[in-house]
């Protein structure tokens, strides 16, 4: 079985976007936001689907190591977690451009 290596940048897909206060290179680059985006959400869909194949791993008995399911669990949570309050300052930012007068 593959163990999971817990890294900074590992715990949340959105991590690697500043490095000690300042950009990382895909964005100083110029990287579009769309890609960076939807780099992130392949990200959280990779967390959720190794999560789940760790805890089928556990059912049927090919692994007695519930630490690392529970870790692969909780990272996946966090990384939902995160991408939903991403999503609602997102939307927050565009309500409050549309409410914006011109």
């Amino acid at each position: 079985m593959k163990g999971l290596a817990v890294t900074p940048n590992s715990l949340l897909p959105y991590q690697s976007l500043i490095k000690n206060g300042q950009p990382a290179e895909a964005v100083a680059k110029g990287k579009d936001f769309s890609a960076f985006l939807k780099e992130s959400l392949n990200s959280v869909n990779q967390l959720h689907a190794e999560s789940n194949r760790q805890t089928e791993a556990l059912v049927s008995g090919q692994t007695e190591d519930i630490h690392q399911v529970m870790i692969a669990a909780e990272k996946a949570s966090i990384a939902t977690s995160m991408t939903l309050q991403v999503r609602n300052k997102v939307m927050e930012a565009y309500q409050e451009i549309m409410r914006m007068q011109v």
